[in-house]
């Protein structure tokens, strides 16, 4: 299986699937080349670097500590975790925020891992 095909399936055959904080992975310039998707990399996205983390805030307390796929079932969406990305500008970054928020509400469902 190619790289492609292989992303491509971790991360929902129908399109590149949401990422936990309701990102859209092949909307972001950087996919795939410079980085693969937060599930692939387990929350370890480049511009953790910034902040002096090892992996987002989001995926860290939605994947591995309440086992959610996204944070849609979560009922403090969204939350202090949300934090702006550090690369984009404050009218980017309330901008995404509020496409993101909106995708996982409307998703049909959320579940568990």
């Amino acid at each position: 299986m190619n790289k492609e095909r292989q992303i491509k399936v971790k991360n929902g055959e129908n399109g590149w699937g949401v990422s936990p904080c309701g990102a859209i992975c092949d909307e972001c310039p950087r996919f795939p080349n410079e980085c693969i998707g937060c599930k692939m990399i387990k929350g370890k996205v480049f511009w953790t670097q910034y902040i002096k983390e090892e992996v987002c805030a989001v995926y860290d307390c939605c994947v591995n500590r309440k086992k959610y796929v996204d944070c849609g079932s979560c009922e403090k969406l969204p939350c202090e975790k949300f934090t702006a990305d550090p690369t984009l500008s404050e009218a980017e970054n309330a901008a995404n925020l509020k496409k993101m928020v909106s995708r996982l509400k409307n998703k049909k469902t959320s579940s568990r891992i």
